[in-house]
């Protein structure tokens, strides 16, 4: 199924695994080979989908401003524990790498981001997945969860053990920051003025980590004024905030 607009079509519900499916956000014109922005919504890994709000809207201004945007489903905690979350974003990313061309896109010029959770999954393809990673030209972790261990102990009783079980050692192997030497791509970390001092500190110290094991140009930037939510919702007037942020980011990474 597809929304046509004059500026882009929605493609609904392709199917790129057998438990989740994935929207594409094509511009309507002839180009081709364009950068490819895969998008993880967020919501604690138990909530939230590519269908709800503000997802599509992000999906449009993307597509608005010359990107393929692509918002997969993964599976939540209420249907799978870790890793299916994980494996349900790595195969989107690995379908896109594949498959971009169909829509106008090109797979060499592939970016994984993500919000919050989505965050989470969009840095863990990027880094511990080595035939992804090898293949993306960048990613964007907005506010992300990057160390499940120095989660508040609320968060890991309520979101954390959930999702990922009681065992340690299981939430090490699950967070990004412990993989940060094995980044293959320039990343974005981004943090909110009125985000939790949990997430603050996490985009701090993952950033600071993966700038002093790899040599890329990452950028860490503290949007000011904004919430956990009010960074990536349309606004009444002006752009999504996040949408400018990661559309200069990736035009400097093509520099």
């Amino acid at each position: 199924m597809g929304i046509f607009t004059k500026k882009f079509t929605r493609t609904r519900d392709v199917q790129f695994s057998a438990s989740c499916k994935l929207d594409v956000y094509t511009p309507n014109d002839n180009r081709v080979d364009r950068t490819v922005v895969v998008f993880f919504h967020g919501g604690g890994w138990r909530s939230g989908s590519k269908d709800s709000y503000p997802h599509p809207k992000i999906g449009q201004a993307l597509a608005e401003l010359g990107y393929v945007a692509v918002l997969p489903k993964y599976r939540l905690t209420r249907e799978a524990q870790w890793p299916a979350c994980y494996a349900d974003a790595w195969n989107a990313a690995f379908w896109v790498l594949e498959h971009a061309k169909e829509y106008g896109g090109d797979s060499a010029s592939v970016v994984l981001a993500g919000h919050s959770a989505g965050g989470h999954l969009a840095t863990c393809v990027s880094l511990m997945s080595a035939d992804v990673a090898s293949r993306i030209l960048a990613c964007v972790g907005i506010s992300g969860i990057y160390d499940l261990s120095a989660c508040t102990e609320y968060t890991k009783k309520n979101i954390v053990t959930p999702q990922f079980g009681a065992d340690k050692n299981k939430w090490r192997s699950a967070s990004p920051i412990e993989y940060a030497p094995h980044a293959k791509c320039p990343f974005l970390v981004t943090i909110a003025a009125k985000d939790t001092d949990e997430m603050r500190s996490q985009g701090r110290e993952f950033f600071k980590r993966i700038m002093a094991t790899t040599c890329f140009n990452h950028r860490f930037l503290d949007l000011p004024k904004l919430g956990h939510l009010t960074e990536i919702k349309p606004r009444l007037f002006g752009p999504i905030p996040i949408i400018p942020v990661i559309d200069d980011f990736i035009r400097g990474v093509k520099k």
